[in-house]
């Protein structure tokens, strides 16, 4: 998989990359805990989930149309 990204200068210079080199890494994200606590508590907060974790088994179907090149579904 191949990903782009801006490094600070600092980052840059201490592992001496220079512009247009390839290098292969292994990454890792840290969460924002106090963002992850107040999306959970806001999900806590809902009277009915239905709309965020709706019951397939409830869903309508969707209709196909038929296009030049590919099926949409409306």
């Amino acid at each position: 998989m191949n990903a782009v990204t801006a490094i600070v200068f600092r980052c840059c210079t201490d592992l001496q990359l220079k512009p247009n080199l390839e290098v292969d890494v292994e990454i890792q994200f840290q969460m924002n805990r106090l963002l992850f606590c107040q999306m959970h508590h806001a999900l806590d907060l809902l009277r009915n989930v239905d709309v965020i974790f709706p019951d397939i088994s409830k869903v309508v179907n969707f209709v196909t149309i038929k296009h030049k090149s590919a099926s949409v579904a409306v």
